[in-house]
């Protein structure tokens, strides 16, 4: 896929993505609702992380910036499972507290009482998606140095054994098709966050309505 063909389909997929951040500001309207409670402040550091990551993803889609696309990605599925981890605490407001705090989420228990490790977390979200831990762990890649950032400096190789390196120069188009699926990812990954958070505002609603 030449650069030129990659520019032109990465453009619905930026669409795709800005609908989204609309899509987040409408449900932060309902989060906050009619009455303040202490579960909103989580809630909403959620829904702004998420507008900021998908401006940042975009502007690194645009500019063919694999390194960032990678750890942006990653970073959507944390979005997801911390919010998850929330739904299923066996103490909805010992979690809340522990984010607030700066406190680790794998310290807690959900309500089966199992330690909610990142692990955890998404093995069950894989009722969500079944390539959620492969996803994960590909992601994971760019937020730990790997073989992933290896792979990107190296040019090409040619039979004699002879090595060609380039190092912060222009992407190799050959990444092209690699940017478009972590775009497919992020678009997924983003959406199944938004729809965990439709379902708490539809909470929060029902709560405004007894509290009104």
């Amino acid at each position: 896929m030449t650069n030129d063909e990659y520019q032109k389909k990465i453009s619905e997929r930026v669409s795709a993505i800005t609908h989204y951040e609309k899509e987040t500001l409408e449900i932060t309207k309902a989060v906050l609702g009619k009455n303040m409670i202490p579960a909103d402040l989580p809630y909403i550091g959620f829904l702004d992380r998420s507008i900021r990551l998908a401006r940042g993803f975009i502007l690194m889609l645009e500019s063919r910036n694999l390194s960032c696309c990678g750890a942006i990605l990653r970073l959507i599925i944390d979005n997801c499972l911390r919010l998850y981890a929330i739904n299923i605490a066996d103490d909805t407001d010992s979690a809340v507290n522990t984010i607030l705090t700066g406190g680790k989420i794998s310290d807690l228990k959900d309500k089966q009482g199992k330690k909610m490790s990142d692990a955890y977390l998404y093995k069950h979200l894989e009722q969500h998606d079944l390539c959620i831990s492969k996803i994960y762990k590909d992601a994971s890649g760019f937020i730990h140095f790997s073989d992933k950032a290896v792979r990107q400096s190296l040019l090409e190789c040619d039979d004699a054994g002879r090595v060609k390196f380039q190092i912060g120069h222009e992407l190799p188009d050959r990444f092209n098709e690699t940017l478009i699926e972590y775009a497919n990812r992020y678009i997924y990954f983003y959406g199944l966050f938004l729809s965990m958070m439709c379902d708490i505002a539809k909470l929060k609603n029902e709560f405004d309505e007894v509290n009104s």
